[in-house]
């Protein structure tokens, strides 16, 4: 399946809820399903915008944990700033429900991906993207050209999970200049997520290494804007790690 088919199939999917005449019985939900316990997500949705408020800090959840976009709508009007999406289907969906700001966590080095992405940018505000490489810079830019649009970017930095992101600082300076130059892209910020660290056994030993890998991040930002580049957004943390990186000042969602 092309991308572009990917693409139409996720703006064609509906997306509102369907009242029924009478509620099906838990054992007869043909599955996979989403079973939400309404008031515990209340409850939680609850907690979690108080503790950010507390310290001071933005929501911005990742919609791939229910990849739905009634939860995302509930979530930003809980004060969220933004949700996140894996993958440039997921943005489509998402998008297409009417669901913004959306930040898609995943560098795009391929043409047909970018192409959708700027088609998505050109029906409204609310995209960011990250990038991670000079590779990922030239394709967006050449599924740019042409356009009008400049898309805001984070940096994805790379906290040792050798998946994607950039792990030294002199590279990450690099990119941000590589950035800096080109006619389509703005940069904005920094992506630093520790998806490792959010299942460490014992709150002191998952702060520890948290915060270690922040510490790290943190160098690098502060490298960044030593060299002049707008960093005002400095995002990551997770479900695992929400009362232990809301310590740490520079972050901000």
């Amino acid at each position: 399946m092309t991308t572009e088919l990917r693409a139409q199939l996720a703006m064609a999917r509906a997306f509102e809820p369907i009242d029924l005449e009478a509620p099906i019985p838990i054992g007869e939900v043909p599955t996979p399903a989403l079973l939400l316990d309404y008031d515990a997500f209340e409850r939680n949705l609850d907690r979690m915008a108080s503790h950010l408020a507390r310290h001071g800090k933005s929501a911005r959840p990742h919609a791939k944990t229910h990849k739905c976009p009634i939860i995302a709508r509930r979530q930003l009007e809980r004060g969220a700033i933004g949700v996140c999406a894996a993958k440039v289907s997921e943005a489509l969906v998402l998008r297409n429900a009417g669901v913004a700001p959306v930040l898609i966590t995943s560098p795009i080095t391929d043409i047909a991906r970018a192409r959708c992405v700027f088609e998505m940018a050109g029906t409204g505000p609310g995209l960011q993207l990250v990038v991670d490489s000079a590779k990922g810079v030239a394709c967006l830019e050449a599924a740019g050209a042409g356009t009008d649009l400049r898309l805001e970017v984070l940096i994805d930095l790379d906290p040792r999970m050798g998946r994607t992101g950039v792990r030294e600082p002199a590279d990450a300076i690099a990119l941000a200049a590589r950035i800096g130059a080109s006619p389509v892209l703005d940069l904005v910020g920094v992506q630093h997520y520790c998806g490792h660290v959010m299942h460490i056994d014992g709150h002191a030993a998952r702060r520890e290494q948290s915060h270690a890998h922040w510490h790290r991040a943190l160098e690098t930002v502060s490298r960044l804007r030593d060299e002049g580049h707008r960093i005002d957004v400095v995002s990551g943390g997770g479900t695992g790690t929400f009362d232990i990186d809301t310590e740490l000042p520079p972050i901000t969602d």
